[in-house]
């Protein structure tokens, strides 16, 4: 995956994390936009409102948009790659890994809901709720997708 797809799924994702975060719709999330904004037109609707979201390929400007029309105040930016390596106390060297499902746009893997996120999952929900009691599944900074802990 080059980094212009890795930075597609990155907003697509934080837009999506938001939108489960405030219990936003693409339909409440269009009209608040539009009401922000003063919008008009064919193009805000729910409809290419969800598919612009869904491709992850749009403007900042409309990034921005719906971030602020969400109230969003503060954004935490991210590595675009799938893992982050960093060392816990003690040395110990771990990798956060994604567990998206790599083929989540044709719909493969497990589809349910993890952390508020739904989403396509490399894992089945229940491997998934295993490793989250376990402590090898977390969230990076308490937001966004499960990631895998894999030790160096």
């Amino acid at each position: 995956m080059d980094e212009e797809e890795q930075a597609a799924r990155w907003v697509k994702r934080r837009i999506r994390t938001e939108m489960a975060r405030g219990g936003w719709t693409y339909s409440s999330l269009t009209e608040a936009i539009k009401s922000k904004f003063g919008l008009q037109g064919d193009e805000w609707n729910e409809k290419n409102v969800a598919n612009k979201v869904g491709r992850g390929t749009f403007s900042a400007t409309f990034f921005l948009r719906c971030l602020m029309a969400m109230g969003v105040e503060t954004l935490k930016l991210e590595p675009f790659g799938r893992s982050e390596v960093f060392r816990e106390p003690g040395g110990r060297a771990v990798r956060l890994v994604s567990l998206e499902s790599r083929d989540s746009a044709d719909g493969a893997g497990y589809k349910y809901e993890v952390f508020g996120i739904s989403g396509n999952w490399r894992i089945k929900k229940e491997e998934m709720e295993k490793l989250i009691r376990e402590g090898e599944v977390v969230q990076y900074n308490n937001e966004g997708p499960p990631l895998l802990r894999s030790y160096l």
